[in-house]
């Protein structure tokens, strides 16, 4: 498997966390799992399929070629056909709201996987056409930029959009341990009011979205220390039972079972410095 990161243009900067590409996938009857990371994004099979796998029971269904992946709340299972070769935009958690149509609830997709083309509908139809064309990622990434470009261009701003542009920086530079009230106090509004902003631009609570933060940042522990005691403390749980009870919730197994067989793209998505799970969030 080959995973390869692209930076955006300097104006989509502020919107999308990277453009990556997933090459030499090698097919496996066994699905390999992927967890929440509190974004939303694009992914664009430009060869070959993959199907949802439901870890809990292990049902399936295809993925669409163009496919809008909300914002996870629960692990899943991808199992990969021969020969994909996959493009994906990784938005920022709060900014994948100006892309979607004006007024959509973005809680609405959480822990669904739609066709970009049925969300978005008539204006993304012929760069759907021109995506089918693309035999390398780079034509791929400028044909997307072109269309995000022109959209921002048109878009009005997003009621409330200043608040989440200072509290979601604000959550991922406390790595989920960030006081909710000191947030709303220095943002001068309500606790509601919050709420109601993530719900309608994040998809979660920012309680939620704390807790997936915090998760998170156990990836980066395991890797330190053998001790769950250590890694618990290290990522503010209050013991490690929690920390076992939290870890289990949002991968579908225990943190030692993860260290025994970690999947291919948990593995690479999880590589120092790779920009796919906000653990490794830099201001």
């Amino acid at each position: 498997m080959r995973y390869t990161e692209i930076v955006p243009h300097p104006h989509l900067q502020a919107y999308i966390n990277c453009f990556w590409v997933l090459e030499e996938v090698m097919a496996d009857t066994t699905p390999d799992p992927v967890f929440p990371d509190g974004c939303l994004e694009w992914m664009f099979y430009l060869r070959g399929a993959s199907q949802r796998v439901t870890l809990a029971d292990g049902t399936s269904s295809l993925n669409p070629r163009f496919e809008v992946v909300g914002q996870m709340t629960r692990p899943w299972g991808i199992r990969w056909t021969p020969g994909v070769h996959l493009l994906g935009v990784r938005f920022f958690p709060h900014t994948f709201a100006y892309f979607a149509p004006r007024g959509l609830p973005v809680h609405e997709l959480n822990d669904q996987n739609l066709g970009v083309e049925d969300l978005l509908g008539g204006g993304f139809q012929e760069v759907a056409r021109r995506l089918t064309d693309c035999a390398e990622p780079a034509a791929g990434v400028a044909l997307l930029e072109t269309y995000l470009l022109a959209h921002l261009r048109r878009c009005p701003p997003l009621v409330g959009a200043s608040y989440l542009e200072f509290a979601v920086p604000y959550i991922l530079a406390g790595q989920g341990h960030a006081s909710l009230d000191a947030l709303v106090r220095k943002l001068g509004i309500g606790g509601r009011y919050l709420e109601r902003l993530f719900n309608q631009q994040v998809g979660v609570s920012p309680k939620y979205f704390c807790r997936i933060i915090r998760f998170q940042q156990t990836f980066r522990w395991l890797e330190r220390t053998d001790s769950l005691t250590a890694v618990a403390t290290a990522c503010g749980y209050y013991d490690q039972a929690h920390f076992i009870r939290d870890f289990r919730h949002f991968t579908g197994t225990t943190p030692s079972a993860f260290r025994r067989a970690a999947g291919p793209i948990s593995t690479t998505f999880l590589a120092e410095g790779s920009s796919s799970y906000l653990y490794n969030f830099r201001e």
